[in-house]
């Protein structure tokens, strides 16, 4: 992307002109510029223009390549920069992406956020596990740190664990048996 294209879309989105916005993100859906993904994450918690959070949420749901993995994650992991992930995460399994490499990442989101957020993160990780490339030892590191966290005061996130625990630990002996046949 150029520099003026660049520019052009940076001064559409810091516009308080809805239909400037609207266009800019249209933009940046068609022609794949990551590099606006923090912005819009930033937009979308900041906004107060239901039409353009659903477009952002849409545009986030529809992205379908790859190369937008780390530039989510990243924007995930950044809490200066949005506090709510909840719409970002639930994004990564709505693409239907390979999320599988960051297991751990995911795994800590569901010890480490508030429950509905927490669900978004489980589901990325059931999501994951149609894919090969898990690890053992990471799917053990993350089956030891979630029994860790149980403890009965609260019971909704103690549940979660157990059950990702079994999500995990399921796929462990499917690629054990798989191992064994061969």
């Amino acid at each position: 992307m150029n520099s003026k294209a660049e520019k052009e879309i940076h001064e559409s989105l810091n516009s308080c002109n809805d239909t400037k916005i609207t266009d800019a993100i249209q933009k940046i859906i068609k022609k794949d510029f990551f590099v606006f993904i923090p912005k819009l994450a930033t937009l979308y918690v900041t906004t107060q223009n239901e039409d353009i959070k659903r477009i952002i949420a849409d545009s986030f749901y529809c992205l379908k390549k790859p190369d937008s993995i780390l530039h989510i994650i990243s924007v995930i992991s950044d809490k200066s920069l949005v506090k709510d992930n909840k719409m970002l995460i639930a994004s990564c399994w709505n693409t239907g992406l390979d999320y599988a490499p960051h297991l751990e990442f995911f795994t800590n989101l569901v010890a480490s956020t508030e429950y509905e957020t927490a669900i978004e993160a489980f589901t990325v990780i059931e999501e994951a596990m149609h894919y090969d490339n898990i690890e053992e030892t990471c799917a053990l590191n993350c089956i030891a740190g979630l029994k860790s966290k149980i403890e009965m005061n609260n019971r909704e996130k103690s549940y979660l664990y157990v059950e990702l625990i079994k999500v995990l630990e399921k796929k462990l002996q499917q690629k054990k048996s798989a191992v064994s046949e061969n």
